[in-house]
């Protein structure tokens, strides 16, 4: 992990502090998980993973008969 310096009006590092506090987080917390919605996160291989596999099937048959190996290469 690295530190990171940023600067924000007092005001809002106030309702920041305040929010931290409700939810039992450290402002380093909830400034982190505010940089992750921001850029978004990456998944984890098995996050990856279960989202191609929740998708539907392709359909890769010809008339209800799969395609040979010289078919697909095609």
């Amino acid at each position: 992990m690295k530190n990171v310096t940023i600067t924000m009006d007092e005001r809002l590092l106030e309702r920041v502090r305040v929010k931290a506090a409700r939810e039992g987080k450290s402002v380093s917390r909830v400034m982190a998980e505010a940089a992750e919605t921001f850029v978004g996160r990456t998944l984890t291989h098995k996050e990856a993973l279960e989202r191609i596999l929740s998708r539907p099937l392709l359909n890769l048959t010809v008339d209800g008969k799969a395609p040979s190996r010289d078919e697909i290469y095609e």
